[in-house]
């Protein structure tokens, strides 16, 4: 079945999502998109011809940075194809992570854990390899909870009421909930923390990590705003959305996945846990950023413009010499990448190292995704790294498959064009 518009929940929301105010301004608006994650079989692109207004708003009173624009989670959730274990360096990284976090538990292998929107189970499978034996994920992606399951115990569902009625008669209450990258994936926020306040141990924690704009605008990483992603949040609105909701942030603290992330560790109010000063930091450097002024993005995006008309003077010098040009992920932000930096004409086709989106086709523009192997048979003059945020593990596969002298573009923080072995000398994870 062909999805329209009229198919799909598209709401506008005037007031804030966090503090109902009506004191919403709007940042910038980007190129229409389909959902980010549609790549199709040829028989069925149609179903993403669709475009979707992808808008930018900020709320003066609570900063919280948004898109009003909401489609309903049902739409992205029932095509999903990412899994977590093929972002590159994650697996690792969630091991360290479930470490440091159990490190905060007297007999940390005996805890009950939860993972929130646990996707492939590979946050599970860390805390299984950090020695804890109760584990249980909630993922609402039939599929992905399926294979998840091979694994690791999952239950198939929304994180709701009934998902916690039954985690709680089943299993009991869990001493840690954890739920990464998800957070910015939720509709209702003041629901779904309401479920995590009746689900954790009264002197239990939650833990999670989420992109963060702050230090992801730096970078000019744009490309994560798309339909999925409703929040874009700042220390400060985090803080005012768990106060609301009965919980006290404890610490917070900066890493690298996903191109700059939070983890944030969070108990019930007034729990037994003292608040770190990194709290009151984080908020402090955030004012003085003016990451709660409407002007910083207006700047922002200004610069952003700059950039795309840099990538688009290379690029029509390579099109306009007869080379070719072969794209690199397929990813959610490539189809932000694509649309709004309008990039669709100069790329033949794309290729990605995850086996579920080759022989498909991207969303809106349809075009072809295959194996990286077909970089040695094709031979392209050109490689343009869509998945830029992971360009020095993508420069091992490049020189793996053709070599160390096949030439690439990399289009953010800056438009540049190098050889395939320069690449970990302009952008190192």
């Amino acid at each position: 079945m062909v999805l329209g518009v009229t198919d799909l929940v598209l709401r506008h929301d005037t007031t804030c999502r966090i503090c109902d105010s009506y004191r919403i301004e709007r940042l910038y608006e980007l190129m229409e998109t389909p959902l980010e994650d549609q790549y199709l079989p040829l028989d069925r692109i149609d179903e993403s011809a669709q475009r979707y207004p992808l808008e930018l708003a900020l709320c003066a009173n609570c900063s919280y940075l948004h898109l009003p624009h909401i489609i309903e989670p049902q739409h992205n959730y029932e095509r999903y194809l990412y899994v977590t274990s093929s972002t590159a360096g994650l697996p690792n990284h969630y091991l360290q992570y479930a470490k440091t976090i159990l490190s905060n538990f007297n007999n940390s292998t005996e805890i009950f854990v939860v993972d929130l929107g646990s996707n492939d189970g590979t946050m599970l499978k860390a805390f299984q390899v950090a020695g804890v034996k109760k584990i249980l994920g909630v993922e609402p992606n039939k599929q992905i909870a399926y294979l998840a399951n091979q694994q690791v115990p999952t239950i198939n569902s929304y994180f709701d009421k009934a998902c916690v009625l039954q985690i709680q008669s089943l299993h009991g209450k869990p001493d840690l909930i954890s739920a990464n990258y998800m957070l910015a994936n939720i509709d209702d926020l003041h629901k779904f923390l309401q479920n995590v306040v009746e689900l954790l141990s009264s002197d239990g924690l939650l833990v999670f990590e989420t992109g963060y704009h702050p230090e992801q605008m730096k970078r000019f990483m744009f490309d994560y705003i798309y339909h999925e992603h409703y929040s874009y949040f700042s220390v400060r609105a985090l803080e005012y959305l768990f106060a609301h909701n009965h919980l006290e942030i404890l610490d917070v603290q900066l890493h690298q996945p996903k191109g700059g992330a939070i983890r944030v560790t969070a108990q019930h109010m007034s729990g037994p846990r003292p608040i770190s000063p990194n709290v009151k930091t984080f908020i402090t450097n955030e004012e003085e950023s003016g990451i709660y002024l409407p002007t910083t993005y207006h700047s922002y995006f200004l610069d952003l413009e700059k950039i795309k008309n840099d990538l688009t003077i290379l690029l029509d010098q390579v099109r306009n010499s007869n080379e070719t040009i072969v794209g690199y992920g397929a990813s959610h932000s490539t189809t932000t990448l694509i649309h709004h930096f309008e990039l669709s004409e100069y790329i033949d086709f794309i290729v990605d190292d995850n086996p579920a989106k080759q022989n498909l086709y991207s969303p809106g523009y349809h075009i072809p995704v295959r194996s990286p192997m077909s970089l040695k048979q094709e031979n392209p003059d050109w490689i343009l790294i869509l998945g830029w945020q992971h360009a020095s593990v993508i420069r091992k596969r490049i020189v793996d498959i053709v070599g160390p002298e096949q030439k690439v573009i990399i289009p953010l923080p800056s438009p540049k064009k190098v050889f395939s072995a320069e690449l970990s000398n302009v952008y190192s994870e």
